[in-house]
């Protein structure tokens, strides 16, 4: 595997845009900021980003569909899926978000894949009267960053805009705001189906059949996406041969945001190099062997601690926080629990 020394952006798509993507580093709380693109020295920029999925400049990213309809519930934003429009124009196809991918049948045919370039899914509001088209532009069959690597279907999404403002939808851009057009790498997306999340504890919320017809719309560089590319996805393709459970997801989820308490506070900032391996070694991001240990990580948080992603000088803000939750956090030597995550950092020089 190539994926080396990057850590992920976490970006709550209920807040993202909202809250803005730019920051001078540091201790960021959910209550503030949720997102930041975490970017290593060397990061691919399909891999990496500050996306969130945004619906007509509010972020959207959990959405549902009721079985056998092109229509769901609403989500928190009073968002909810309308409608669905294959490319020939035919509305008799039920378009299904399962295994992590789209597909969409009537009686006569099934479609997947490139099959669905020009579908149009229809989103509407039951906070107004706007409607909102979504189009697949592409599609995409990537490895993912396992040591037995499967391919993971990624799809490229643009929306409807007014640009003129007199109400009236005219033109298209990337459902990812980090993407400059619809040419950018950073405007693929993947879907995470069947679990639900609290962006902001960083938590899984609902897993399974709790979870059924519920999915999420992750821009690649998303720390959600993230977690479906290293094989953390709670809904797998056929062909991938893992299968996680919500509390490993949960983990590597607080891994990827550096929320070390578990409290949903974000302790990073750009440009912070990272490396990561699961205990059975099958999801990593080709750690060297001259490292130094960060941590241990748990569904709730770090076990452990030997130096923090941003230096020693943090630690002090690290054990604060924790001490409001009642959390001491130990040296990783101390450490004798099983753990989920491992985190390393490059050797300073």
């Amino acid at each position: 595997m190539t994926h080396q020394t990057h850590t992920s952006t976490f970006i709550n798509p209920m807040l993202g845009l909202i809250l803005g993507l730019g920051s001078a580093g540091g201790c960021y709380t959910a209550a503030d900021t949720i997102g930041q693109a975490q970017l290593a020295e060397v990061c691919p920029p399909d891999h990496c980003g500050g996306n969130a999925s945004t619906f007509n400049d509010l972020p959207f990213g959990e959405l549902h569909l009721l079985p056998g309809k092109n229509t769901g519930l609403a989500n928190q934003r009073e968002l909810y899926i309308s409608d669905f429009i294959a490319p020939d124009g035919a509305t008799d196809v039920v378009l299904n978000a399962r295994q992590g991918r789209y597909t969409a049948a009537n009686a006569s045919e099934t479609l997947t894949g490139s099959d669905l370039i020009g579908a149009t899914l229809i989103i509407s509001s039951n906070a107004s009267t706007e409607v909102i088209e979504v189009e697949i532009t592409d599609y995409r069959n990537e490895l993912s960053w396992t040591e037995n690597a499967f391919g993971i279907d990624q799809y490229m999404l643009k929306k409807k805009v007014d640009t003129d403002g007199d109400g009236v939808a005219d033109a298209y851009e990337p459902v990812c705001s980090a993407a400059m057009d619809l040419g950018d790498q950073a405007a693929w997306t993947v879907v995470v189906s069947k679990e639900r999340y609290s962006f902001r504890d960083i938590e899984v919320t609902a897993s399974g059949h709790l979870a059924a017809g519920w999915f999420n719309i992750a821009c690649v560089g998303h720390a959600l996406a993230k977690v479906k590319l290293i094989g953390y996805d709670p809904s797998p393709p056929p062909n991938s041969p893992y299968v996680t459970t919500p509390n490993q997801r949960q983990a590597a989820l607080k891994m990827l945001a550096g929320d070390y308490c578990g409290t949903g506070t974000v302790h990073t900032k750009d440009g912070t190099a990272l490396y990561w391996q699961n205990p059975a070694g099958w999801s990593h991001n080709n750690p060297p062997e001259d490292r130094q240990r960060e941590a241990l990580w748990s569904p709730d948080g770090a076990l452990c601690l030997d130096v923090p992603r941003l230096g020693p000088g943090y630690l002090d803000k690290i054990h604060a926080k924790c001490a409001t939750v009642g959390k001491t956090m130990v040296p990783c030597s101390d450490n004798s629990k099983h753990y989920g995550w491992e985190t390393s950092l490059p050797v300073s020089e």
